[in-house]
């Protein structure tokens, strides 16, 4: 059996939207027309005091990459948090009424340097630039191709590979190019086979890639170990084509659920006992480390970004770019 599309979306899962569910009946309730929707961002802190901002999802990161572009002092209390001091509430109040975001009291001191929005070089699907561009990231694109002729990555912070970028066939411009940006110690974000083949031909991180059924996808259960992707985020995650890692050496931020990971959607087997959800359960679906070069990788086996629907999955990215590009 094949399935010939998308087999399984949720606004509640993938998206992090409230959903009342009635399983037997209709459920009454009341209701009024609505002629404008009601303003949903707020700063909810007492003035003089810092700010918080928690990324959940996109439109947490394009408030922060706004912030950065106004030259606002943003810093982090983890991956999954940012403060903003009191100074720039004028500025937190701007974006918050753009983008609908809450920005609460921060609670303690932010840890570590000040951010700067990470220059990205894409090599990524049609798709992730929508999405990555959407959020307030600036992407170059690059290519097996534009590498090969010349295209630079001076400057770039993060080289994000999932399409269109193949290390065995650059030629040795493009090899060089791509060499000298991870001895220098940039940051690498992964997605599916062609970025774990990336990781593969340059030995990032110490990881195999299991590829699980190639036509498989749909809504999965996910559990969130580590402190960059894992950091707050959503219990369920989706897959397409899915992947998940082996080895040592390297964190692991997310792991598809111990016991029947697929929630909704068709993933069989790709053979018995091959490529299935009863294989992929408990292993690691996202990874991160720092490479020999001191860079540092994450390495997705899921599709956080897919067709840009599941957007309560996005900020898992976005930690993931933050942090790479430190």
């Amino acid at each position: 059996m094949k399935m010939y599309d998308i087999s399984g979306w949720s606004h509640r899962l993938l998206w992090g939207a409230p959903v009342d569910i009635s399983r037997f009946a209709a459920p009454r309730v009341a209701t009024v027309p609505v002629t404008a929707a009601t303003a949903t961002g707020a700063v909810t802190a007492g003035r003089g005091q810092d700010l918080a901002l928690t990324l959940r999802d996109g439109s947490d990161v394009r408030a922060v990459n706004a912030l950065l572009d106004r030259e606002v002092k943003v810093s982090r209390l983890d991956a999954a948090t940012v403060v903003v001091p009191a100074a720039a509430r004028r500025q937190a109040e701007e974006v918050a009424g753009l983008f609908g975001v809450r920005f609460e009291a921060a609670r303690r001191a932010p840890t570590g340097a000040l951010m700067a929005k990470p220059v990205l070089a894409g090599a990524v699907a049609a798709d992730e630039l929508f999405v990555l561009r959407e959020m307030g990231f600036e992407v170059r694109p690059v290519s097996t191709a534009l590498l090969n002729a010349g295209a630079s990555l001076t400057g770039v912070d993060t080289l994000v590979v999932s399409s269109g970028l193949s290390y065995a066939q650059l030629n040795a411009t493009g090899r060089a190019t791509v060499d000298a940006f991870l001895a220098g110690g940039g940051g690498v974000v992964t997605r599916g086979a062609t970025g774990a083949g990336f990781n593969a031909a340059t030995a990032l991180l110490p990881a195999s890639a299991v590829t699980g059924r190639g036509d498989a996808n749909g809504v999965v259960a996910v559990d969130n170990t580590g402190p960059v992707v894992g950091a707050g985020s959503q219990p369920n995650s989706f897959v397409y084509s899915p992947l998940w890692f082996t080895g040592t050496g390297f964190t692991v931020e997310q792991r598809y659920a111990a016991t029947d990971p697929l929630v909704a959607g068709h993933w069989l087997p790709s053979a018995p006992g091959v490529g299935g959800p009863d294989q992929a359960a408990g292993q690691a679906a996202v990874i991160s480390g720092t490479t020999t070069a001191g860079g540092r990788a994450v390495l997705f086996g899921t599709e956080p970004l897919f067709r840009a629907h599941p957007k309560g999955l996005y900020a898992q990215v976005a930690r993931a770019l933050y942090w790479t590009a430190d």
